[in-house]
């Protein structure tokens, strides 16, 4: 593996498998786009992590959302990702989503 370096449009690495690339999102202040091979894999949103662009991560979310529906402890203050903006519910505001 190679190690990370600045370039024009990104942060890249060449793996074993190809090459990885992190592109900054010029809409949103914290998204990232996640590229492999040019093609595009994941995006998050370090500003607003309940900013979901791709379907399965929105699926992922729903079966998530099912476990601990809106209003009700979440878990995700004793995650490792952002614990600090846990706010001890659900991420997304509204009713439950149907079963």
């Amino acid at each position: 593996m190679g190690t990370w370096r600045e370039i024009v449009d990104g942060i890249g690495e060449r793996t074993e498998f190809g090459n990885a690339r992190l592109v900054r999102d010029p809409r949103r202040k914290g998204g990232w786009t996640l590229l492999f091979e040019e093609v595009q894999q994941s995006y998050v949103d370090v500003a607003d992590p309940t900013h979901l662009s791709f379907e399965y991560a929105r699926r992922i979310a729903a079966v998530v959302d099912t476990m601990a529906p809106a209003g009700r402890r979440c878990g995700s203050c004793t995650s490792a990702v952002a614990p600090s903006r846990c706010r001890g519910t659900s991420p997304r505001p509204g009713p439950a989503p149907r079963r």
